[in-house]
């Protein structure tokens, strides 16, 4: 189970293993993201827009952070409600959180 970091607000799984960060409102375009895992797992994350399934969302993981922290970029295509499904060994957490236009 991790524990808070800083003053934010996260979504997270019931078994509090998979957190993300969440930001008041995501843009379109690139997003750099904070996630939080159980140590010694690989983070796979995916997602697409509610509605229309095939406009997928885009993300970079980049390796090799041994802790539970994680850097993960998002790539939203276009602005609206987007379902995002992440899973660490046998833990999985899901959201739908809105995305704006870029400004």
């Amino acid at each position: 189970m991790a524990d808070p970091v800083g003053p934010t607000n996260w979504y997270m799984n019931s078994e509090r293993t998979i957190w993300a960060v969440h930001q008041r409102a995501y843009s379109t375009g690139g997003n750099k993201t904070y996630w939080v895992r159980p140590a010694g797992t690989d983070l796979l994350v995916s997602g697409y827009l509610v509605g229309s399934p095939a406009i997928k969302l885009r993300v970079t993981i980049p390796c090799c952070y041994i802790t539970g922290f994680q850097i993960v970029g998002l790539h939203f295509e276009v602005a609206g409600c987007w379902q995002v499904s992440a899973t660490a060994g046998d833990h999985q957490l899901e959201f739908v959180t809105e995305v704006l236009n870029h400004q």
